[in-house]
C-alpha cells in the first residue's frame, strides 16, 4: 500500500467514525465530539462501564448517556472511575439537563465553560478531587435546583454570582477548602431548602441577609472560622429544622429570636464562644430534639423555660460557665436520653425529679460544684449506662439504690467526700466495665461481692481509707485496678498480683502503727515489734534513718539502754510477691533519762547543729527529716525545686535543743530532684531529695 493511500485512509476513518456517530445517534455533532473528549480526559478505557462508546452504536445506547429531542440532556457516570479533568468543551452541550460525575477521580478545576450549559437542573460532582475555584460563570445557571459539590478540593472565596440562581432549592458544598466570607447574596437564594457548607475556611460574619431564606429546612455552616455574632434575622426562618453552626468563632448572645422557629428539631451551637445566658425563649422550641450549647462561654442559671421541651432527647450544656441549681423542671424531659452539663460551676444539690427522667442513658455532671448527699431517686433510672458525677463536693454514703440499675456500664464518683463503707449491693451490677470510686473518704473493707462483676475493667480505689482488699482473681476481664493511698497491707495485696492484665497500682499506702514518744531508763530493757499481714514480708529496722545490722524480724529488741540508743525508730516492709510497696512505721522516738546528773544528759543534747539526710530516700511520697539543735532556736525548713522554685514550708516555729524529726508528703509534687535547707540562729545547710513516683 502506498504512503499516499495510507495517509488518506487516515484522513478518512476519524471522518467516517463522526459521521457514523450523528447518523446513529442523531445529535449534534458537537455534542458527539464533546462525549469523544470526556472520554479521553478521563480515561475511558479505563472506566468501570463504557459500553457502546467510541462504537458504531448510537450515541443513545452509550452507557450513561440520554438523549432527550436529539441533544444530549443526561450524563450519568457516577462510580465509574473516571479519571482525569472535566474538559472545558463541556459547555458545547447547551440541552445538558443533569451532570452526575460523583465518586470519581475527576481532577484539575470547574471549567468556566459550564455556564454556557443554561438548561441544567442538576450538578453532582461529589467525592472527587477536583480542586480551584468556583467560577462566577456558575451564576448564568438560572434554572439550576441542584449543586452536589462536596467532599472535594474547592478552594477560594464562593462567587458573589451564585445569587443569580434564583431556582436554586438544594447547595451542598461541604468538606472543601472554599476561604473567605459568604456573600451576602445568598440571601437572594429563596428557594433553598439546604444550604450546607461545612467543613471548609470560611471566615468572617453570617450575612444577615441569610434570614431572607424563609423556606430553608437545613443550614449547616459547623467546622468552619466564622466569626461574630449569631444574626438575629435567623429567626425569620420560619421552616427551619436544623441548624448547626458548631466549631466555629461565634461570639455574643444566643439571640433570643431563635425561639421562633418553630419548626427546629436540631440545634448545635457548640465549641464557639457565645457568652451570655441561655434565652428563656429556647422554651418555645417545643420541636427541639436536640440541643447542643457545650464549649462555650455561657453563663448564669439554666433556665426553668427548657423543662417544656418535652421532645427533647439530647441536652449538652458542658463546659460553660453556668451557675445556680439544676432546674427541677427538668425531671420533665421524659425522653431525654442524654444529658451533659458537666464543666460548670454549678451548685447545690441533684433535685429529685431527676428520677423521673426514665429513658436517660447517659448523664454527666462531674466538674462541677455540686454538693449534699447523692438521692435515692437516681436507682429509678433502669436505662442508665453512664453515671458520671466525680470532682464534685457530694458527701454522705453512696446510696444503695445505685445499685438497682441494671443496665449500668460506667459509674464515676471520684473526688468528692463521700464516706461511710462501699455498699456490697454495688456487686450486683453485673454489666460494670468501669468503677471509678477514688479520692474521696470511703472507709471500711472493699466488699468481696466486687468479684462478681465478671464485665468490670477498670476498677479505681486510690486515696481512700479502705483497709482491707479481697481476692479479685474471679476478675478475668479486668485491665486496670488500683488501690494506692489506703490502709492497705500485704496481705491484701499479694492474692491480686498479676489480676488485672494492664496495671495494678498499689504504692503508696498509709504508714502502719502507731508514732509515740518514749523516755527510757538507763539500762532498762525495751521492745520495738510491728504486725503486718502478708506471707512473704521482709524486714529491716533502721534508727535515724541508717539500718539497723541484723535487725530484720519484725520485732527489735534493745536489752540494755544507754545514751546511743536515743533516736528515732522506724521499720521498713518488703514483701517479696508485691515488690512495688514499702511500707514504713510511723517512728518511735526514744529519750533516755538519766537522774544523776548532768554529763551523762549531755549525751542526749547535741553538740553541733545538723541536718540528716531524709530518710527513705528515694522516697514516694512521705519521707523523715532529722535535724539536731544544741540549743534552742527558731527553725526554718523550707523545701526547693531543681529549679530553684520554693514549693513548701516544712517547719517555721520554735524548737527547744534536742533531735527532731519531721515529716514530709509529697503527694501533691511531681517526681524529682528537690533541695530542702534549714535555717537555725546562724546554722544554715543544704540536702538534696529524690521523689520517685
Amino acid at each position: 500500500m502506498s504512503r499516499r493511500i495510507i495517509v488518506l485512509m487516515l484522513i478518512i476513518l476519524p471522518m467516517l467514525f463522526l459521521f457514523t456517530l450523528v447518523v446513529n445517534a442523531q445529535v449534534p455533532a458537537q455534542d458527539s465530539l464533546t462525549l469523544v473528549t470526556l472520554y479521553n480526559s478521563t480515561n475511558g478505557t479505563a472506566w468501570t462501564n463504557n459500553t457502546n462508546w467510541l462504537t458504531g452504536q448510537p450515541v443513545s445506547d452509550w452507557y450513561g448517556i440520554t438523549i432527550t429531542d436529539g441533544r444530549v440532556t443526561h450524563i450519568d457516570l457516577a462510580t465509574n472511575n473516571l479519571i482525569g479533568p472535566i474538559p472545558p468543551e463541556i459547555g458545547d452541550l447547551t440541552g445538558l439537563i443533569i451532570l452526575k460525575l460523583g465518586n470519581n477521580q475527576i481532577s484539575g478545576s470547574i471549567p468556566p465553560e459550564i455556564g454556557n450549559c443554561d438548561k441544567l437542573y442538576a450538578i453532582q460532582i461529589f467525592n472527587t478531587q477536583l480542586s480551584g475555584p468556583i467560577p462566577p460563570e456558575i451564576g448564568n445557571l438560572t434554572n439550576l435546583n441542584t449543586i452536589q459539590m462536596y467532599n472535594n478540593q474547592l478552594s477560594g472565596p464562593i462567587p458573589a454570582e451564585i445569587g443569580n440562581m434564583s431556582n436554586l432549592q438544594w447547595l451542598e458544598l461541604y468538606k472543601n477548602a472554599l476561604s473567605d466570607s459568604i456573600p451576602s447574596e445568598i440571601g437572594k437564594l429563596t428557594n433553598l431548602t439546604l444550604l450546607s457548607m461545612w467543613d471548609n475556611d470560611l471566615s468572617g460574619s453570617i450575612p444577615a441577609a441569610i434570614g431572607n431564606l424563609t423556606v430553608l429546612e437545613t443550614l449547616n455552616l459547623s467546622n468552619n472560622q466564622l466569626s461574630g455574632t449569631i444574626p438575629s434575622d435567623i429567626g425569620n426562618i420560619a421552616a427551619l429544622v436544623e441548624l448547626y453552626l458548631q466549631s466555629n468563632q461565634l461570639s455574643g448572645d444566643i439571640p433570643v429570636e431563635i425561639g421562633e422557629l418553630s419548626e427546629l428539631r436540631f440545634m448545635y451551637l457548640y465549641s464557639n464562644q457565645l457568652t451570655g445566658s441561655i434565652p428563656a425563649s429556647l422554651g418555645d422550641l417545643t420541636k427541639l430534639t436536640q440541643l447542643y450549647l457545650s464549649n462555650n462561654q455561657l453563663s448564669d442559671t439554666i433556665p426553668d423555660a427548657l423543662g417544656s421541651l418535652a421532645d427533647l432527647i439530647n441536652l449538652n450544656l458542658s463546659s460553660n460557665q453556668l451557675t445556680g441549681v439544676i432546674p427541677e423542671a427538668l425531671g420533665n424531659l421524659t425522653n431525654l436520653t442524654d444529658m451533659a452539663l458537666g464543666g460548670n460551676i454549678l451548685t447545690g444539690g441533684l433535685p429529685d425529679t431527676l428520677g423521673n427522667l426514665v429513658n436517660i442513658r447517659n448523664m454527666y455532671l462531674e466538674r462541677n460544684q455540686f454538693s449534699g448527699s447523692l438521692p435515692d431517686a437516681l436507682g429509678n433510672l433502669k436505662n442508665l449506662q453512664y453515671l458520671a458525677l466525680y470532682s464534685n463536693q457530694f458527701t454522705g454514703s453512696i446510696p444503695d439504690t445505685l445499685a438497682s440499675l441494671p443496665n449500668l456500664l460506667q459509674l464515676s464518683l471520684s473526688n468528692n467526700k463521700l464516706t461511710g463503707p462501699i455498699p456490697a449491693a454495688l456487686g450486683n451490677l453485673s454489666k460494670l466495665t468501669y468503677l471509678h470510686l477514688g479520692y474521696n473518704q470511703l472507709t471500711g473493707m472493699v466488699p468481696v461481692t466486687l468479684g462478681n462483676l465478671s464485665n468490670l475493667a477498670y476498677l479505681y480505689l486510690s486515696g481512700n481509707q479502705l483497709v482491707d482488699l479481697p481476692d479479685l482473681s474471679n476478675l478475668s476481664k479486668l485491665q486496670f485496678l488500683t488501690v494506692d493511698r489506703n490502709f492497705l497491707t500485704f496481705e491484701d495485696l499479694e492474692a491480686n498480683v498479676g489480676v488485672a492484665s494492664q496495671s495494678f497500682t498499689y504504692s503508696p499506702q498509709d504508714s502502719v502503727g502507731e508514732s509515740m514518744d518514749t523516755t527510757l531508763a538507763e539500762s532498762a530493757p525495751f521492745e520495738l515489734s510491728v504486725t503486718v499481714g502478708g506471707t512473704a514480708n521482709l524486714y529491716q529496722w533502721m534508727k535515724d534513718g541508717v539500718d539497723i545490722p541484723d535487725a530484720t524480724n519484725s520485732v527489735y529488741k534493745i536489752v540494755s539502754a544507754q545514751a546511743a540508743d536515743a533516736g528515732s525508730y522506724i521499720c521498713k516492709i518488703t514483701n517479696s510477691i508485691a515488690t512495688e510497696l514499702t511500707l514504713y512505721t510511723r517512728p518511735v522516738n526514744v529519750r533516755l533519762d538519766v537522774p544523776d546528773g548532768i554529763h551523762e544528759l549531755s549525751a542526749l543534747t547535741p553538740k553541733t547543729y545538723t541536718l540528716d539526710q531524709n530518710f527513705p530516700n528515694p522516697f514516694n511520697p512521705v519521707t523523715n527529716i532529722k535535724f539536731a539543735l544544741p540549743k534552742a532556736a527558731k527553725v526554718k525548713i523550707d523545701v526547693f525545686n531543681i529549679l530553684g522554685q520554693h514549693v513548701a514550708t516544712l517547719l517555721n516555729t520554735n524548737k527547744p535543743a534536742g533531735y527532731h524529726i519531721i515529716n514530709f508528703d509529697a503527694n501533691r509534687f511531681a517526681s524529682g530532684l528537690y533541695v530542702y535547707t534549714i535555717q537555725a540562729n546562724d546554722f544554715y545547710t543544704v540536702k538534696k531529695m529524690m521523689l520517685v513516683k
